[in-house]
């Protein structure tokens, strides 16, 4: 006997003894697990289950949206973007064998969204690429979700033009295909990207459009908008109304960590500026942990060059040396160069590193820097890095090595 005729016979035996059949139990632990209610663990068994039933009678397909709503689950809600990825890789394989290919648009998408967020923008521009199928014939909120990975990547690239025309043609879908559950989301994805161009008066008109969507947007995407509405108060220089919508968006019960650790971030780096270094200690510790628990290079950097400042704010030399060496750390392994250099200009680590009076730092760090910015290949902040070394080196008593500096730079200049 076949699989298929097995199946068969247990379901006639289950519809004579009036118990529900195979296909109907797999498809109401799928309901119950992808409705979005009820406790998390519950509803990542009951889809476990649903994926095994669906395999079990030949529907891949289904088995398929089991994997990729289990993803969404455990990589939003259980913080553990490694099962995430494994569970969107196997999503999008069963898709595009069974030719779902608004399944694998889907997939691919969440695929890219978790290598921006690690930093690894050329996997997420891999897998955008890699993705076959037809896009003209892609269903709006599918070729949306595409289009908006595809503006995190320029982003990340730093193209803000050419994301900015991403996410416009992502709201336009929306907007077009009326999905009021995604539009209030790629709306402030659109405010930050123009933001970042110094658009400031757009970015505010598109805040002010995602308030329409607000009622029936994802309570994930709610939660963002008050993020917005700071960084808008930022740039307009109200830093009271910027305090005031973070700590709204930290009441809020539909905060998750990944949102929470930038909520934190800025918050932290706000109370620094303004001078508030107790609030900016405890918030950018927060943000640190965050950051280095959902393994977000990029932001943990940014806490950690924070940190470093609001510590040696207070004093705290050796604190603030922790925290500058862990940022040039953390900025190297996120690729952040522009963080490097800005790190080397300020010369936090090594001005710190020789009022610790660590001379053995100091020749370290010295050097390090000089490997990284050599990489970027531009004299100028190698020249500054040298500058502030020399100072440093000198400071610390050490003439020999300040003069061998100094050879090294009238070296280069000259070459």
């Amino acid at each position: 006997m076949s699989a298929g005729q097995r199946f068969a016979a247990i379901n006639e035996v289950r519809r004579l003894r009036h118990l529900p059949s195979v296909h109907t139990i797999a498809d109401r632990n799928y309901e119950f697990g992808s409705r979005g209610a009820g406790p998390v663990v519950a509803r990542v068994s009951a889809l476990e289950r649903a994926r095994h039933g669906f395999r079990s009678i030949g529907r891949e397909g289904d088995a398929a949206w089991c994997s990729f709503d289990l993803g969404i689950i455990v990589g939003t809600e259980l913080s553990d973007a490694k099962h995430a990825e494994k569970l969107f890789v196997e999503a999008r394989h069963t898709f595009a064998r069974v030719h779902d290919w608004r399944g694998s648009g889907l997939a691919v998408a969440k695929l890219a969204n978790l290598a921006v967020v690690r930093s690894d923008v050329p996997l997420a521009r891999h897998y955008l690429e890699s993705f076959t199928g037809d896009l003209a014939v892609l269903d709006a909120a599918t070729a949306a979700s595409l289009a908006s990975c595809w503006a995190d990547v320029h982003q990340a690239e730093g193209d803000w033009t050419e994301s900015v025309s991403d996410l416009e043609r992502a709201v336009a879908l929306y907007e077009g295909a009326e999905i009021a559950r995604e539009n209030l989301g790629a709306r402030v994805k659109l405010g930050y990207a123009l933001l970042a161009c110094r658009r400031l008066n757009e970015a505010t008109k598109q805040a002010d459009q995602a308030e329409h969507h607000v009622d029936l947007a994802r309570p994930i995407d709610r939660a963002r908008l008050p993020r917005l509405r700071a960084d808008i108060a930022v740039a307009d220089g109200n830093y009271i109304e910027a305090v005031a919508q973070l700590q709204t968006a930290l009441t809020s019960q539909d905060l998750i960590p990944f949102d929470e650790m930038y909520v934190r971030l800025h918050y932290g780096e706000l109370a620094l500026r303004s001078g508030s270094h107790a609030t900016a200690e405890v918030e950018l510790r927060k943000a640190a942990a965050l950051a280095r628990d959902l393994q977000v290079p990029v932001a943990a950097a940014r806490a950690a060059h924070a940190l470093a400042s609001t510590l040696k704010g207070v004093g705290d030399v050796k604190g603030a040396f922790v925290a500058a060496t862990d940022c040039l750390d953390l900025a190297e392994q996120a690729n952040d160069w522009r963080l490097v250099t800005r790190i080397v200009r300020h010369g936090d680590a090594l001005s710190l590193a020789t009022q610790v009076g660590d001379r053995e730092a100091t020749a370290s760090l010295l050097a390090k820097l000089l490997a990284l910015l050599t990489e970027i290949d531009d004299l100028n902040p190698v020249k500054q890095c040298a500058l502030i070394a020399i100072e440093a080196l000198t400071g610390a008593g050490d003439d020999l090595g300040a003069r061998r500096l100094q050879a090294r730079l009238r070296a280069d200049s000259h070459s």
